[in-house]
């Protein structure tokens, strides 16, 4: 079974300057759809005479391609799935940002989000807590608060430096850890 992708523009309700929201509708086995947001923002008439015309002008030519690329790389995504598709893959492969691969902060909320799943509420708390200090520690003073930060950033330098600030946030040993410490016990 194949997931079917198509575009929908929500017309139910007009944002404030009047248009709609336009969302990606993907359809799969037993009629299990779901619609996910875009960046669009479109009247009735600049959908109507871009994505759904035949022969679109202007700027709602390029709109229109634009559009049809969504599509298509939706329909890509679906078909490399083929008989593994599930909402979850789609949504990841679909919508996950280049920088996301490279970015801390995404790689822990993704893994909070399988800790939830799996009902490891503790350990899912332990690495929210993290991922605020991490940000809290990066953002320190800055008057531009970060969300991003990659892997590379994250040298041995700048981690005693950050697990310095922990201790001078009063943090116990146990919430700091200590990588300076030497197991014990025979390894």
């Amino acid at each position: 079974m194949k997931a079917e992708i198509s575009l929908y523009l929500d017309t139910r309700r007009a944002l404030k300057k009047g248009n709609y929201p336009l969302k990606l509708h993907v359809y799969f086995a037993a009629k299990v759809e779901k619609w996910y947001p875009l960046d669009y923002k479109l009247s009735k008439e600049e959908f109507d005479n871009s994505y759904l015309s035949s022969r679109p002008r202007g700027d709602l030519k390029d709109l229109k391609i634009e559009l049809e690329e969504i599509v298509s790389r939706g329909a890509a995504i679906a078909k490399e799935l083929g008989d593994y598709f599930t909402f979850d893959k789609f949504e990841h492969k679909m919508f996950r940002s280049k920088s996301s691969t490279t970015n801390v902060i995404d790689h822990f909320k993704a893994y909070q989000k399988v800790l939830d799943d799996n009902d490891q509420i503790g350990t899912s708390s332990s690495y929210g807590c993290a991922i605020k200090s991490i940000l809290a520690y990066f953002n320190a003073g800055k008057k531009h608060p970060i969300t991003h930060l990659a892997f590379s950033a994250l040298t041995p330098e700048v981690l005693t430096k950050y697990e310095k600030w922990m201790i001078e946030q009063e943090n116990s040993k146990t919430t700091v850890g200590d990588i300076h410490e030497k197991p014990e016990g025979n390894l």
